[in-house]
């Protein structure tokens, strides 16, 4: 076969090749259109995937797109070296979440919201240890939680759904050693606590603007407070291991001093005052409250 009988048949094939093509790609339209005529319906431009991968110019995978064996859809995001740095995802409840990566791949923060409508906010630090999460529940109350690098929580500032804000700080146990609160009343009060978590001290401004210092013993039973009445008056009481009030020191409007004491049924047994001229009197009275001697 001469060069231009072969060139001559190449020709030829080439023909019917291009002729065969058009008829194959007619019979997989018609096909396509068949098979999709019952899913497609207004959207002209559709692309149905179980997942779509895109790689930039050097190959590398930058982006995923697909939907895991539960039926939670997620994105993925990752930088030049193929690290995945960002995933969005709903989870098969309904619960969306993004979460971003450091260059090492470990979780750095993360933002949901729960099934209920409570969103929060979670950073961590880069040995994935939770550091701070600030977050809002469904009830309308918000909170800041600060962690140390064990992940224990030490600082918290929240907003209860009342509106009363609240400062607390705990000790590397994780335990509340100390509390701020504005009450729904206005009135501030500085909370201390022990080791065990019992209430201590406690330093308060009622709604009148009266000052009251409350100190407890290790089970938590009121053994002195001090306050300045609404009038000025100064007042320090003190009571035993039972609650039982059994001194109290105290300087009047007048501004006579007075110290009474009391015996184990809180009945008033001695009192030790400066009079308005200046003598000092000493009273004392028996178990039935009568004046024995002055």
């Amino acid at each position: 076969m001469t060069t231009e009988e072969r060139i001559g048949k190449l020709e030829h094939d080439l023909v019917a090749a291009k002729s065969r093509n058009r008829w194959t790609l007619t019979v997989l339209l018609l096909v396509a259109v068949g098979c999709g005529y019952n899913t497609i319906t207004a959207a002209k431009d559709e692309i149905k995937a179980r997942s779509f991968v895109v790689v930039d110019a050097q190959g590398k995978l930058r982006a995923l797109l697909d939907v895991n064996d539960d039926g939670a859809p997620r994105l993925g995001m990752s930088d030049a070296q193929g690290e995945c740095r960002a995933v969005l995802s709903v989870s098969a409840d309904g619960e969306p979440v993004l979460e971003m990566s450091d260059a090492q791949g470990k979780s750095r923060a993360a933002l949901s919201v729960a099934a209920d409508g409570a969103s929060a906010l979670r950073m961590s630090d880069a040995q994935g240890k939770s550091r701070a999460l600030l977050g809002v529940t469904a009830d309308g109350s918000s909170a800041l939680s600060i962690f140390d690098a064990q992940g224990k929580p030490r600082a918290s500032l929240s907003v209860g759904a009342d509106g009363r804000p609240t400062l607390g700080m705990s000790d590397v146990q994780g335990e509340l050693r100390a509390s701020l609160h504005v009450a729904a009343d206005g009135r501030p009060t500085l909370g201390m606590s022990d080791a065990q978590g019992k209430p201590r001290t406690s330093l308060s401004v009622a709604a009148d603007g009266t000052p009251e210092l409350a100190m407890n013993d290790a089970q938590g039973e009121l053994r002195a407070s001090l306050h300045v009445a609404a009038d000025g008056a100064p007042r320090l009481g003190m009571s035993d291991a039972q609650g039982k009030p059994r001194a109290v020191l105290g300087v009047g409007d007048d501004g006579a001093p007075r110290l009474g004491m009391s015996d184990a049924q809180g009945k008033p047994r001695a009192v030790l005052g400066v009079g308005d001229d200046g003598a000092p009197r000493l009273g004392m009275s028996d178990a039935q409250g009568k004046p024995r001697a002055v």
